[in-house]
């Protein structure tokens, strides 16, 4: 396995170039901007010499589908037959399960039916990109442990920024739709959670005290980063209905809980407040998409040539469920294809890096569908 990135590109120190004689496969990483090198180019050039089949992984997001133009047409013949496959550091558990599956393919191994990565855990360690956003503020667990219920003002002394742990993003049933905050019950459920659970420097995201000024009455997706916010967050969710709440509307009636269910669901970064909480989503989620007995994730598996109509779909599902007002909902469908477009399964991955023309439209077929049902004037994917 090869990995091209920023740093290997732009180190003013030599790397030695990597014996690559008893390899039997090529695989290229390319991270966000990688840049084509010297070192890069002995090793994919050495790899034609051998006749070894070539693998490349990208980031499943639109902004590198110019990437794999750049690398294509630096190496033309080397890469001719290199198949390009999505990964993201997003949805670590079926980008990890792709990868094992397309490397066994690639050796000419038997596809086994079950997942290879069943049982491990990546994980991501950097989560600077979320620290520092204008809108938002993260919870530390102490002030969580105290706070009262209801609560949308802390001191400042209540807030952290994320570093190397992942952080926690609270989803629940408000009481009132339009009118977030946990409340004394819920509360409790958390602090025994966090008990259990908090690691140091795992700091939270709770609506009610996360989101700072006009941001708690608008809108709660419009915030710069919301993407990566719930992509890279660990999800706690509290699906009971409090007996005592105005609204009774079951968790996943509720359009921002069956958003955040879903996400859940497919990143995998999901803390259970009961046992078998995360196969119980997964196959009521599953019931929402399709009739019979497929989970979720079964049915993005199995619709996985087809990502713009299942994108389309999960959206559609979500526009009729329940919103505190319109704006929350139209913010809410854009956030939620925006976040769906980057899993590696509803990514167009059967093209090759020779047919640069797929991979730039890509990005913007899979925006252009997603807006029929947002109604959105133009696709953000160029």
């Amino acid at each position: 396995m090869y990995r091209a990135s920023v740093a290997s590109s732009s180190s003013k120190d030599a790397k030695r170039v990597p014996d690559i004689s008893e390899c039997r496969l090529l695989v290229l990483l390319l991270e966000r901007d990688s840049l084509v090198s010297t070192e890069e180019t002995e090793v994919i050039d050495t790899a034609g010499d051998l006749g070894l089949p070539m693998l490349c992984f990208y980031e499943s997001e639109p902004g590198y589908v110019e990437d794999l133009i750049t690398w294509k047409e630096a190496y033309p013949l080397a890469m001719a037959n290199a198949v390009a496959r999505p990964m993201t550091r997003f949805f670590p558990r079926d980008s990890a399960d792709l990868c094992a599956h397309a490397v066994l393919q690639a050796l000419k191994r038997t596809r086994l039916e079950q997942p290879l990565t069943l049982g491990i855990r990546v994980e991501h360690d950097d989560f600077s990109t979320i620290a520092n956003l204008e809108d938002v503020r993260w919870l530390t667990p102490e002030f969580a442990m105290v706070m009262e219920p209801w609560s949308t003002d802390l001191p400042d002394t209540a807030y952290g920024q994320p570093g190397r742990a992942r952080p926690y993003y609270i989803s629940y049933t408000r009481s009132d739709m339009d009118k977030p905050g946990l409340s004394e019950r819920q509360l409790a459920r958390l602090r025994i959670l966090l008990a259990q659970n908090t690691h140091e420097g795992q700091l939270l995201y709770i609506d009610s005290v996360s989101l700072t000024g006009a941001k708690k009455r608008m809108s709660l997706t419009e915030v710069s980063k919301f993407v990566e916010i719930m992509l890279l967050s660990e999800f706690i969710i509290l699906d009971e209905v409090d007996p005592d709440a105005a609204c009774k509307k079951p968790y996943l009636a509720r359009g921002q809980c069956f958003m955040e269910a879903v996400i859940a669901v497919l990143t995998g970064n999901f803390l259970p407040t009961r046992s078998g909480h995360l196969d119980y989503l997964d196959t009521v989620l599953g019931r929402e998409l399709a009739s019979g007995t497929s989970s979720l994730r079964e049915v993005v598996r199995k619709n996985a040539k087809s990502p713009a109509a299942l994108i389309n779909r999960l959206v559609g599902v979500l526009e009729k469920k329940a919103f505190a007002h319109s704006i929350e909902k139209g913010e809410s469908c854009k956030l939620f294809a925006e976040m769906l477009m980057r899993h590696p399964h509803l990514a167009d991955n059967r093209g090759k890096a020779t047919r640069s023309t797929g991979f730039r439209s890509l990005g913007s077929r899979l925006a252009s569908s997603a807006s029929l049902v947002m109604k959105r004037s133009q696709s953000k994917v160029k």
